[in-house]
């Protein structure tokens, strides 16, 4: 690798199918922190504005909580973490704030660190707020400043900062602009915002260096008058308690979802699991909203503004689960926040692949690890109970079915990101094992299966009522 003045050696590894570069090594070279998951199975890179999340044995890279195909899967070596290098190396240059690419003729990676403390801008919007990220390539002090109802000023002292890039930011709507300026005393950036966006905070967070302005999102006269609309709507549900349960059959259509030995289809399992259990909710005076049911392509986010455009109050999402091996068995029940081990990523990684089916998967851009970390902050009291009615699913379903319990787990799944109430996905069984695919195959297991998953949302909301929830 090359540097300016400096010239060091990278690990690389070659066999027939190309030359991988070792991620871990490249990050120590660039001075980018980086970071080894448990069982050495994933490696985060904490680039300034984005986290890169790699895993080994998967062939693509997690960006913002969407997912980048690469040539090849990871390679895992010794301590290395190896990808095709001209694939990785285009990939990480398109987030380093310095200069970054591969030489292939001369087998080189040149790159040259940034001159500025400050690196860039980008902003991340959440159901109610709009985010101004700012990154830095190290802890600055700041100082916040709400000049007026329409100017927020950042200044940092001794800090330096690129006024060409920031002021050709395009920014989203509600920032008038951002302006960037530097001075002998240091560097200050403003933001302009217009009346449909109202300064709510500003916070610093430490590990990477991040700078974050929020904005109350307000809306105009249209979105108001909508706004109003939806919240008598949720006065009259409020009646009901939680007694709306939407019913989520994922995949469907051209998306097949996994497939077992024999063919079965994920999509055909969960759809006739998902009818069942809307009959038998139904039968017990519960209200239910099918987010499909027929054989059809719903695009992830469609699927919460279903739930929540039509009241809904329990988010249950119904999949089955897989492996490249044969072996792995049992049930196993999610909620959303960010995912604590690599079993539950790969999960995770799985479900948020359907994806690849959609037009437009630019909507997922910003569902980074950060984000649900501010979503889990903002929506405490869903996660809660959340995991609260997981635990219950979890307990009924394995007990009923006879399945092996794998518990219940947390990650960042797609489909559960934006519903307004507490939600859970359910992994019915592994359709990759021959013996739970003949299980799920069959008419009276799928009608246990329902019935268990009734018996836990009628357990959950007679918990809710007693405690007054």
């Amino acid at each position: 690798m090359d540097e300016p003045g400096r010239e060091d050696s990278v690990n690389v590894l070659e066999d027939t199918s190309g030359m991988f570069l070792d991620i871990e090594d490249l990050a120590q070279h660039l001075d980018v922190p980086q970071k080894v998951g448990k069982n050495e199975f994933r490696l985060l890179i904490e680039l300034p504005s984005e986290k890169l999340i790699f895993a080994c044995g998967l062939p693509f890279v997690q960006v913002n909580g969407q997912l980048h195909q690469m040539p090849f899967a990871l390679k895992p070596k010794e301590s290395g973490f190896y990808a095709p290098i001209e694939s990785v190396i285009e990939l990480i240059a398109e987030y380093y704030p310095g200069d970054l690419h591969y030489d292939p003729t001369r087998r080189r990676v040149l790159a040259s660190h940034p001159t500025t403390d400050i690196l860039g801008v980008r902003y991340v919007h959440t159901p109610d707020n709009l985010l101004a990220i700012i990154t830095a390539g190290k802890q600055l002090h700041c100082e916040s400043d709400k000049l007026t109802e329409s100017e927020i000023v950042l200044f940092f002292p001794d800090g330096s900062i690129d006024t060409s890039g920031f002021n050709q930011v395009i920014n989203p709507s509600g920032i008038r602009g951002i302006f960037a300026e530097q001075t002998r005393k240091g560097a200050q950036i403003t933001l302009n915002i217009d009346e449909r966006l109202t300064f709510e905070q500003f916070e610093i967070l430490s590990d990477p260096p991040v700078y974050i302005v929020t904005f109350r999102q307000e809306y105009d006269i249209e979105m108001n008058v909508e706004n109003n609309v939806i919240n008598k709507l949720k006065e009259e549900q409020s009646q009901w308690d939680f007694d709306v349960v939407v019913i989520d059959p994922g995949h469907g259509g051209k998306d097949p979802g996994a497939v077992g030995a024999t063919k079965l289809l994920e999509k055909t399992v969960v759809l006739d699991v998902a009818l069942m259990l809307r009959d038998f909710l139904e039968d017990k005076g519960i209200q239910t909203i099918m987010t499909r049911d027929k054989d059809v392509f719903i695009p992830l986010a469609e699927r919460t503004k279903i739930a929540n455009s039509s009241g809904g109050k329990l988010f249950v999402s119904l999949h089955c689960n897989a492996t490249a091996g044969r072996r792995a068995r049992g049930v196993e029940t999610f909620f959303l926040s960010p995912s604590k081990n690599e079993t539950a990523m790969r999960v995770a990684m799985k479900e948020n692949d359907v994806i690849k089916y959609e037009d437009d998967q630019d909507q997922y851009q910003a569902l980074n690890e950060e984000t649900f970390i501010l979503l889990s902050m903002t929506q405490a009291n869903f996660i809660r109970e959340s995991q609260d009615l997981a635990v219950v699913v979890q307990e009924k379903v394995s007990a009923g079915t006879k399945l092996k319990n794998r518990g219940v787990d947390q990650a960042e799944f797609y489909v559960l990101y934006g519903a307004n109430m507490p939600s859970v996905l359910i992994e019915l069984g592994f359709i990759s094992n021959k013996t739970e695919e003949k299980k799920l195959k069959s008419k009276d297991f799928r009608k246990e299966t329902a019935a268990q998953i009734c018996n836990a949302v009628m357990a959950f909301l007679e918990n809710s009522r007693e405690n007054g929830l």
